[in-house]
């Protein structure tokens, strides 16, 4: 059992401190387990049943302290929090051996070399690259993959594929659209009949034949469809199988 050390007024004080000096302030290993144990504590005065006058005015008095509590430790971990980016910050840009990680906690500490590493990965994946004339890898090339995967949706929905001789980066970019359903349209979707016409389409799957190259692209769940090669016959959503045979990317087998 947690042995509790901690009360409102230590908890201020706490605050107090780190608001108002600029390094990192020391607190016990097991600081967040005595707030924890502190806060169910509070709790489990909260919620005893007493009818006593007094009890009662007590019981109002301890919920302002409770969520004054809570208020007061939010705070003081956002500020911890930032102090603890800014000196991971500082250790992935120099390097240095000499960073004084002795404030930290425990589950602080993990957060710090996380952050390190994050750190170094997009310095070296994006700033060290063009310094030294270096080709993008890791992040970069990430983010590239990202840009060409849409999303579809009954609003917008990938696929059409530029010319990969005129794309900059070499890969076809998925822009096709469907037109957002007229107002009109959406008076008759307001019919029962209708929108379970419209639910059943979508549950309805085609077979076509993909007679041109298919990047990866992001189906209408979220789910990552293709690359599908050329001459491939596969099973997909009638809506984005229509769409690509609409666009000429496919054809019904």
């Amino acid at each position: 059992m947690v042995e509790i050390r901690i009360t409102y007024e230590t908890l201020f004080d706490l605050l107090r401190r780190e608001k108002n000096r600029e390094e990192l302030q020391e607190l016990d290993e097991d600081f967040y387990e005595q707030v924890l144990a502190y806060l169910k504590e509070k709790e489990a005065i909260l919620n005893r049943k007493e009818d006593t006058s007094y009890f009662s005015a007590e019981k109002e008095k301890m919920k302002i302290q409770f969520q004054n509590i809570r208020r007061l430790v939010k705070e003081l971990y956002e500020r911890r929090e930032k102090k603890v980016i800014n000196i991971a910050l500082v250790k992935a840009r120099t390097g240095s051996d000499v960073i004084d990680t002795s404030a930290l906690l425990p589950c602080e500490l993990e957060f710090f070399s996380e952050m390190v590493d994050l750190f170094a990965k997009y310095k070296g994946d994006i700033l060290d690259s063009v310094i030294h004339l270096k080709e993008f890898n890791g992040v970069m090339k990430k983010i590239g993959e990202n840009r060409r995967l849409k999303a579809i949706s009954d609003e917008e929905v990938s696929y059409e594929a530029e010319d990969p001789e005129e794309s900059d980066s070499g890969y076809a970019s998925p822009t096709v659209h469907f037109n957002k359903p007229s107002v009109a349209a959406g008076k008759r979707d307001s019919n029962p009949q209708a929108v379970q016409a419209m639910q059943e389409k979508d549950s309805i799957v085609k077979k076509i034949k993909i007679v041109e190259y298919l990047p990866k692209f992001l189906g209408r769940q979220g789910q990552i469809l293709g690359p599908y090669e050329k001459d491939t016959f596969v099973e997909l959503d009638a809506t984005i199988a229509d769409l690509l045979v609409k666009k000429g990317r496919a054809e019904l087998a």
